[in-house]
């Protein structure tokens, strides 16, 4: 829920920046950011409840900017089909994340929910960062 004052504001700057890949790089940063520092917030819930408002909002912005780089750079069918393809990869990690949370937090207790997002944000990293670097704009 905390996503949605994020949007208009996110959506904003992505009309304003030249490269998209780097404001997914940076939301992706802030992602793992966060994740990483859950862990150390748990003992105080205002700060934590903060932190996932504003943590949550940017995050969200990954899927926003992401739809709006696809469509900076594509046109007609091609379009058509990375949205395709960018649909099931969301959906692809609707159905496997929660799985791997859950088995990380069996695995490793409440700490493995925090760890596992982390290993999913670095993962992003790594991919976009990757791509940014192979591809200029």
């Amino acid at each position: 829920m905390a996503a949605w004052p994020f949007q208009i504001p996110l959506g904003l700057l992505s009309d304003r920046v030249r490269d998209r890949r780097h404001l997914l790089l940076a939301f992706a940063a802030i992602g793992l950011a966060g994740s990483l520092f859950l862990p150390l917030l748990q003992g105080n819930w205002i700060l934590l409840a903060a932190v996932l408002f504003l943590w949550g909002g940017v995050v969200a912005g990954l899927y926003t900017v992401g739809l709006a780089h696809l469509g900076s750079r594509l046109r007609g069918t091609d379009l058509a089909a990375a949205n395709a393809a960018f649909i099931f990869c969301y959906s692809l990690g609707m159905l496997i994340g929660p799985q791997s949370l859950g088995l990380s937090i069996d695995l490793f207790g409440p700490e493995g929910f925090a760890y596992t997002l982390a290993a999913f944000f670095a993962a992003y990293l790594v991919t976009i960062g990757t791509r940014t670097l192979r591809r200029p704009s």
